[in-house]
């Protein structure tokens, strides 16, 4: 079997880039939930490698082919995934689904083709939806223990931020979704009560692990944020709340000039709730104004709580449905 081999650079200038994804000297870097990338391939198998990844706990991969979903756990030395096709044309997406500060890397793809006399290519990669929506927030926004029991301790194979509300809510609308957001982390202060990394210093980032500067390039067509359910856990006041959340949509305005900025809040308790309706109505007709959709608490509905207190499937399945509802009348 005669394989096709491509470096990181090949694979980097070849894909789709699925959210945040860096081209580094030790392969693609992939560090935020749902980020990777997607290639046209004409091949009947796969093989993609990474670099070592050292871990308390394995970090979970989604790889689709033609849109079917596979779940792959690396860890250690397990450093490939090994993905059977059948011969011809196909779309393979690689996606980062458990979280954590750790990189992922992503050293190399190789194609072969089942028939001996065939020759495994890097196809034009597939092209980009024409809705984009890029999405802000905490673990909610990462999937954290989503798929996991309400008894179930944190575990990253009970992570899918592809089956959470703003993976799902950009599909319903047909768009392409970039997430930024990290587990515990607030506008002012983390889960704890400390200055942590303030989701107004991370959305900044195209790395997490680097904390390298974005590009903001101008073509989002909305920006959700959803935050404040750690800000609440770590006593942050309404006052100081309704000015971190000020200066923070001034900032996105300033990178995202044209998007509409859409603060989804609730699914985890609705504390800020009236800072945010205040501060919605303060900013009308301004350059900052931005809609505030509250959503029901998954406390309120049975079945909606996972692991660790946070939204289950159902739970994102129904937040997701609201705020598609809710942005497809702004579209």
């Amino acid at each position: 079997m005669q394989f096709l081999n491509l470096i990181p650079n090949e694979l980097f200038s070849s894909c789709k880039q699925m959210g945040r994804i860096s081209l580094t000297d030790d392969g693609i870097l992939c560090d935020w939930s749902a980020c990777g990338f997607s290639v046209h391939v004409k091949a009947a198998l796969a093989v993609l490698d990474f670099a070592p990844y050292h871990a308390e706990q394995p970090v979970y991969i989604a790889v689709y082919v033609d849109g079917v979903k596979q779940i792959h756990a690396l860890g250690g030395d397990c450093t490939r995934i090994v993905v059977p096709m059948t011969e011809g044309s196909h779309t393979l997406t690689v996606l980062r689904l458990s979280e954590g500060a750790v990189p992922l890397y992503c050293t190399g793809l190789r194609l072969a083709c089942a028939d001996t006399s065939g020759e495994p290519a890097l196809l034009p990669p597939p092209a980009g939806k024409s809705r984009r929506i890029v999405f802000f927030g905490d673990s909610i926004t990462c999937g954290f223990g989503n798929t996991g029991e309400t008894t179930s301790p944190y575990l990253t194979s009970e992570q899918d931020p592809t089956e959470a509300y703003a993976w799902r809510c950009a599909a319903l609308l047909g768009a392409d979704a970039e997430l930024v957001s990290i587990s515990g982390q607030g506008i002012v202060r983390d889960c704890g009560g400390n200055t942590g990394i303030p989701i107004p210093t991370f959305f900044g980032w195209q790395s997490r692990h680097l904390q390298t500067a974005h590009a903001y390039p101008d073509d989002a067509d909305i920006v959700v944020i959803n935050a404040g359910t750690n800000d609440c856990g770590g006593g942050v006041t309404y006052e100081e709340f309704s000015a971190g959340a000020k200066a923070f949509l001034h900032d996105l305005r300033a990178h995202y000039p044209r998007a509409k900025l859409v603060w989804c809040y609730g699914l985890m308790g609705l504390y800020y709730d009236g800072v945010l309706r205040a501060l919605e109505t303060e900013l009308v007709g301004t350059e900052d104004a931005f809609t505030y959709l509250p959503v029901a608490p998954i406390a309120w509905e049975r079945g909606e709580v996972g692991a660790v207190g946070h939204p289950s499937v159902e739970g994102d399945v129904r937040g997701a449905a609201e705020l598609a509802a809710a942005l497809y009348r702004m579209l």
